[in-house]
């Protein structure tokens, strides 16, 4: 038997808005039990600026550095408790980002169980900038992320992520016409680094690999043409 009740109370003033998320939970069909206040927002707005309190999802680009979703039926939120401040100036923006979260997870997928048996904590500084000229639009992108999880079940060892993100974002609108990309890099490095060690049981030969850093390129690209109502 599976019960969630879930509350969603916002509270709106002149610039302001409060966004209160309760879950009773006990337990959902899958993810932890709750039984309270899981997700709040204070968010204030006026004129050009911007200023967000509490659990923040923000998508920057084509998500390529930073996308951060919630979704309660698969038990998983990537977004992070902390501050978002945005700052628009006639066409250019400035966005800054910095959290905390608990990331839950499925150990293993093998497993039937509903409930998460493994955690990350995780937290993140970022920036976008931006600038509109027209028709296009051009962000630069930069994230630092810090993960620590545990390497063994067994013991409290860990280790920590240090995940390095920028990125260029161009989106481009005239007429029926639209495209964007975002090009993407990422510099992982890991500390203490990690040994994993693989046996063959038929030969008994091992194999050792060290994971200490490594480096990434990505590309996202997407167009669109309408014509007319159709």
């Amino acid at each position: 038997n599976y019960s969630q009740i879930v509350h969603d109370l916002n509270i709106y003033g002149d610039y302001w808005n409060i966004f209160l998320h309760f879950d009773y939970s006990q337990p959902p069909e899958i993810g932890l039990n709750s039984n309270g206040l899981k997700r709040y927002n204070y968010n204030y707005q006026k004129d050009k600026f911007n200023l967000s309190i509490g659990d923040i999802y923000s998508s920057w680009g084509k998500g390529l550095v930073l996308s951060q979703y919630n979704d309660d039926d698969i038990g998983y939120d990537n977004g992070v408790r902390g501050v978002r401040l945005s700052i628009s100036i006639d066409n250019s923006n400035l966005e800054f980002l910095s959290g905390n979260k608990e990331v839950f997870i499925f150990s293993n997928p093998n497993i039937s169980s509903r409930t998460p048996d493994a955690s990350t904590k995780n937290n993140i500084i970022g920036f976008k900038l931006g600038s509109k000229i027209k028709n296009f639009q051009f962000d630069l992108i930069n994230l630092k992320s810090n993960e620590k999880f545990l390497t063994n079940a067994f013991t409290n060892d860990s280790s920590v992520v240090t995940n390095n993100l920028s990125s260029i974002y161009g989106e481009f609108n005239k007429g029926n016409l639209d495209f964007s990309f975002e090009i993407a890099k990422k510099y992982a490095s890991i500390n203490p680094y990690l040994i994993l060690t693989s046996i063959n049981l038929a030969t008994f030969e091992t194999d050792t690999l060290y994971r200490d850093n490594a480096k990434g390129l990505g590309l996202a690209f997407s167009s669109n043409y309408g014509f007319g109502n159709f």
